[in-house]
């Protein structure tokens, strides 16, 4: 019979010990290989999504949309002053420039406005009126009368309140909540490149044109008018950003992958929230 010492017995506790955590972190690292994989996996998948979202023809308009109307509402912030001052706002103590400055805050309170328009006249009826307001306060910017101005800068405020709600609707809308932020972002940059141009046109037009704002009001107005023809179905497609993604029944629609399901699933929970976001089921 064989007698097992009391050392020979701590020494096997010991190697059986070693090998049980040997096996464990040989099986820790194996579900890390696992798991790195299928992050990358997912991350490809992921940025592929993502790269068809950019070639988008939805894309493509709402980077135009908005970078053109982003200019254009910074231009008038920035050249309103001067404008008002030609028509003569000096004399008048400059009572027109202060009120424009206490008039702009006032467009929170055109939100419950645009969410009228959007709930009755759906997504591309919004771009519409926000285009048209534009014409219109650009029109009356030309308008060389300083009693004018004050209806030029209330179009301007409820303008003004319906790019920024709609623009991000849009892209709520279109491209699902969760590429949302990155959308807003590339097109708020590429706006951003374009407002670098503000300085050379007020330089432009205060020493060669001698302060003539008529070529600057111009500009502002005919920018717009390719979009009064461009807002259309055959333009912005709804949902294509999104393979799979049915705008027109997106409560029944099913994706095959976690970035397009996050999309509709933060979608209709957006909808939930606020009547802006639901632009109708058929836009």
């Amino acid at each position: 019979m064989e007698v097992i010492t009391p050392r020979e017995e701590d020494n096997a506790s010991e190697s059986r010990e070693r090998v049980s955590f040997s096996d464990q972190k040989q099986c820790h690292m194996n579900q890390s290989v696992s798991t790195n994989r299928s992050d990358a996996t997912v991350y490809s998948a992921t940025m592929s999504e993502f790269r068809y979202l950019l070639q988008s023809r939805s894309f493509i308009f709402i980077l135009w949309f908005a970078t053109i109307h982003f200019f254009k509402s910074a231009l008038y912030l920035g050249i309103n002053d001067e404008i008002l001052q030609s028509y003569g706002d000096g004399l008048h103590r400059f009572f027109y420039t202060k009120a424009f400055g206490y008039l702009v805050p006032m467009g929170a309170f055109c939100i419950p406005f645009v969410s009228l328009v959007a709930a009755r006249k759906g997504l591309l009826g919004s771009l519409r009126v926000t285009n048209w307001l534009a014409v219109v306060y650009s029109g009356i910017m030309l308008v060389p009368a300083l009693e004018v101005q004050p209806l030029a800068m209330l179009f301007y405020t409820a303008y003004r309140a319906f790019l920024f709600s709609v623009v991000s609707a849009f892209n709520a809308r279109v491209f699902g909540y969760g590429a949302m932020g990155t959308i807003q972002g590339i097109v708020s940059f590429s706006a951003s490149l374009l407002n670098l141009t503000q300085n050379l046109l007020l330089d432009f037009t205060v020493k060669r044109l001698h302060g003539d704002f008529t070529f600057l009001g111009l500009m502002n107005l005919v920018l717009c008018l390719p979009f009064v023809w461009a807002i259309r179905p055959g333009l912005v497609r709804m949902g294509e950003g999104n393979p799979g993604y049915d705008a027109r029944d997106d409560e029944d629609t099913e994706v095959e992958t976690p970035l397009l399901q996050r999309a509709v699933d933060s979608t209709r929970s957006i909808r939930a929230v606020h009547p802006l976001f639901y632009m109708g089921k058929r836009t």
